[in-house]
């Protein structure tokens, strides 16, 4: 047997483990905290990471405490005072050493072995007055722990209880606006589009008694781009908005402009990346639920958590594929409905972004092999880095495996769809829906395979940029009608207001497409913006422009930093070619130069014309 003063009681051991797991947990908590309020980096993490971080590592350190004390009830012998603080330590500076990762994962374990070593050793002399610290101060740091996590959430009920108190009178008989974002739902495997699968049968059947848009264009190809433009009215260049770089405030939102009219304004998203708080998407929204407390959302504030989602080969063998802490559309329709009845009389803007049908493609029951054939995915070959997978596969992967990932991509729209046709469904029956302007649409589509791309961001070619559109208010949007004309989705923030007839003074850009159904739209037609996309790629050295007018496509690529810009470009017949596979802009120059007067018109960049 050990000497006693080498053994640990029960109350001793779970007093270290509490103590360590909350003392790393503050500090990794504070050093983002820090780093996202005091220098205004992007942290990807909630600021409830601040006592999330606590609170997920007494699952780690008393996890350990656990073991060992079993351990020490199995084997008398073991001497668990240095055993469990070595343990204890290591867990700790494995922690700090990731919480900024730089090591190699073998180094990273090997020196936060070898610093527990340390640190074990000179506590060794001062046993008895650092159990006695321990203990004294344990206590103080839950409590801690404890007031910050009830700070926060009284403070987020306080600040939504102020913004709604300071509200005007809203106008009479003002609608309620509900916008419905399909994250990466593309209009090419919609059947409400003509899709041969039955993907959509729900929002087909909605779009009946609305306006459908058969040719909407969003204007960037990745979240955020498209969902400031969404929100401004503006198109990605004039836009803060970009890889790494939040939505700055530079420009009024509509949910700002809406608050001004006296509108009670709520955000739910289920992006856990670019819609979330630290992105300048919540502005002007007085509710706004994100990042929700999940178990996933726990493991991922802590660096032993985001250490383990990180690696490929482990998440592999376990099957993790999915995006941890990821709401599914249930949730999120679940927390609108929650939230309805807190708003009081006043009319809504609710702003509702899904992820479901956003990679990697995991559809639920009973929809999962609806499409296609249960064969392996192509899962293992992504490289995850953290909440996303974002490396792809190459233009040289196997047919079949392709329309496995595309058969699951269809059947998570057929999921997605069902959700939205429930949520509509449900607000029908509360009798919301007679006062409210549904819009329904996507911030941009997905590639599989087309000109050898796969996913989103990377190219600006139709099945990533023409997304769904439906507009929905019984009695005031003409049942069963089809608009044709292309649209940006950049006129959106233009035609909310003006249906809900606030467009006086809005300061907010665009044009209205309603007048696209008034007097035959020839009018209307010639007020739209041009449907420009734009994306910029490899630290903004490159730059893709389309334009998408009449039947045609433009697309152009410019390097920014180059001497001399000179870009490349293609010009494709969307309605001869729809699969873009016939370049005419060698063959049709007057129409190449047409098009890219109107860019320049919009953009004020003038351009040499250069060869393809």
């Amino acid at each position: 047997m050990p000497p006693t003063s080498d053994r640990l009681s029960a109350r001793d051991l779970g007093t270290q483990a509490v103590w360590f797991a909350l003392v790393i947990g503050l500090i990794e908590g504070g050093f983002f905290i820090v780093r996202s309020f005091g220098f205004h980096d992007l942290i990807n993490l909630s600021p409830d990471v601040l006592w999330m971080s606590p609170a997920a590592y007494l699952v780690w350190f008393g996890g350990t405490a656990l073991v060992v004390g079993l351990l020490s009830h199995l084997w008398p012998g073991i001497r668990t005072e240095p055993a469990a603080l070595r343990i204890f330590a290591f867990l700790a500076w494995f922690s700090l050493l990731g919480i900024r990762p730089h090591l190699f994962p073998i180094a990273h374990v090997v020196l936060a072995a070898g610093l527990a070593t340390l640190t074990e050793r000179l506590v060794r002399s001062r046993r008895s007055a650092v159990r006695g610290l321990m203990a004294r101060t344990v206590g103080w740091l839950g409590a801690a722990v404890f007031v910050i996590a009830m700070t926060m959430v009284g403070w987020r009920w306080w600040e939504e209880r102020r913004s709604v108190s300071q509200l005007g009178a809203a106008p009479a008989g003002a609608p309620n606006i509900l916008l419905l974002v399909l994250d990466t739902v593309r209009a090419l495997d919609l059947s409400l589009y003509g899709y041969d699968r039955p993907t959509t049968p729900e929002l087909a059947k909605w779009a009946a008694r609305g306006v459908r848009f058969d040719q909407a264009i969003a204007t960037a190809p990745w979240t955020l781009s498209s969902h400031a433009s969404m929100f401004t009215g503006r198109y990605p260049f004039e836009l803060s908005a970009d890889w790494g770089i939040p939505l700055d405030g530079t420009f009024p939102t509509l949910a700002e402009v809406l608050q001004k009219d006296g509108y009670v304004t709520a955000g739910f998203v289920a992006n856990p990346i670019f819609t979330v708080r630290e992105y300048g998407l919540a502005r002007g929204f007085a509710h706004f639920e994100d990042l929700k407390k999940s178990p996933g959302e726990f493991f991922m504030s802590t660096a032993i958590g985001r250490f383990f989602s990180g690696r490929v080969r482990l998440r592999a063998l376990i099957g993790g594929y999915n995006i941890l802490g990821r709401k599914t559309a249930n949730e999120v329709n679940e927390e609108l409905l929650t939230w309805l009845p807190r708003r009081g009389s006043r009319p809504f803007f609710a702003f509702l972004n899904y992820y479901d049908a956003h990679f990697p493609y995991l559809p639920t029951q009973p929809y999962r092999g609806r499409f296609g054939d249960a064969g392996p995915r192509l899962l293992p070959q992504m490289r995850h880095h953290l909440h996303d997978a974002i490396e792809f596969v190459d233009s040289t992967t196997a047919p079949v495996q392709v329309a496995r990932e595309r058969a699951a991509y269809d059947e998570c729209i057929a999921s997605l769809d069902a959700q939205v046709g429930d949520l509509l469904k449900r607000l029908e029956e509360r009798g919301i829906l007679r006062n409210t302007l549904v819009v329904i649409t996507a911030d941009h589509g997905e590639m599989f395979g087309e000109h050898g791309v796969f996913y989103h961001s990377n190219k600006l070619y139709r099945p990533v940029l023409q997304v769904p559109l439906v507009l929905l208010w019984e009695g005031k949007v003409p049942a069963g009608a089809a608009v044709r004309t292309a649209v940006s989705l950049r006129d959106l923030p233009a035609t909310m207001l003006d249906l809900a007839g606030l467009s006086e003074g809005a300061h907010l850009p665009g044009a209205s497409l309603a007048g696209l159904w008034h007097n035959g739209g020839d009018s209307a037609r010639s007020k739209l913006s041009p449907a420009l996309s734009q994306v910029r790629l490899r630290g903004g050295k490159i730059e893709l422009q389309s334009l998408v007018q009449s039947s045609y496509q433009f697309l152009e690529i410019l390097q920014l930093r180059a001497p001399t810009p000179r870009p490349g470009q293609a010009l494709y017949d969307l309605t001869a070619d729809p699969e873009e596979r016939r370049d005419l802009s060698t063959s049709d120059p007057g129409q190449v130069a047409l098009l890219r007067q109107t860019i320049q018109a919009v953009s004020g960049r003038r351009l040499s014309s250069a060869p393809h």
